[in-house]
């Protein structure tokens, strides 16, 4: 059974997922890679993945998020996005989402149902933002399900920087690890629409290694 307590505060993503629609025709394409290594061990894993969404109709928004981690696993999963609320102090989101995972020993469907919240904020250092995005996974082969919740906050000091504050907390059924990543980053514009982002992080995994590395990306609004 899934048992995470957060008693911290969740802050949002940069402009992918949270609960914001995107408008009919507009889309955000992203692709990421984390290098991370053991505390103590040359273990090393490098995970890679690409996630994009699209506008289809006014209430909307139709992507995909794929991840792959060679020679370990991979998933690749649709999803669909619509509003739930929009009030004074946020709005909220929800998401179905069905897709295919595959490792070394397992092929499977997944299915995925997420909640998000988000709302815009102002600071002395210019306006920003604060999201907080929950995901149930289910693989269906296995008596296995997974809980995340992951929340960013965002301030943008200019047109062409960002700076953000990732923390997500992650736990599996069939384990009393959780595993809480810290990730601080910043983007720059660097040409047209598109930002890289470059940040650290830093993952406590209870009774496992501690992991530490670097987070890269490209993302683009089109």
């Amino acid at each position: 059974m899934l048992r995470v307590l957060v008693i911290c505060l969740l802050w949002p993503c940069w402009a992918a997922a949270g609960p914001w629609l995107k408008p009919v025709g507009d889309k955000f394409l992203s692709t990421t890679t984390s290098y991370q290594r053991g505390e103590k061990s040359d273990l090393i894993s490098v995970i890679s993945s690409i996630y994009f969404e699209a506008g289809a109709f006014e209430k909307l928004t139709l992507g995909a998020d794929i991840s792959y981690q060679a020679g370990v696993e991979n998933t690749s999963l649709l999803f669909a996005r619509t509003q739930l609320w929009v009030r004074d102090n946020g709005r909220a989101a929800v998401e179905l989402g069905l897709g295919w995972h595959q490792s070394n020993l397992i092929s499977e469907p997944v299915y995925r149902l997420g909640f998000s919240w988000g709302r815009g904020t102002k600071t002395r250092f210019g306006p920003g933002w604060m999201t907080v995005d929950s995901h149930i996974t289910k693989y269906s082969n296995r008596d296995l399900n997974t809980l995340k919740i992951e929340g960013t906050y965002g301030v943008s000091s200019s047109d062409k920087m960002k700076w953000m504050m990732q923390m997500t907390v992650e736990q599996y059924s069939n384990s009393e690890d959780v595993l809480i990543t810290l990730t601080p980053s910043v983007a720059r514009l660097v040409w047209g629409d598109v930002f890289l982002q470059i940040g650290a992080l830093t993952q406590s995994a209870g009774s496992q290694e501690n992991n530490f590395g670097l987070k890269a990306a490209i993302w683009q609004n089109f």
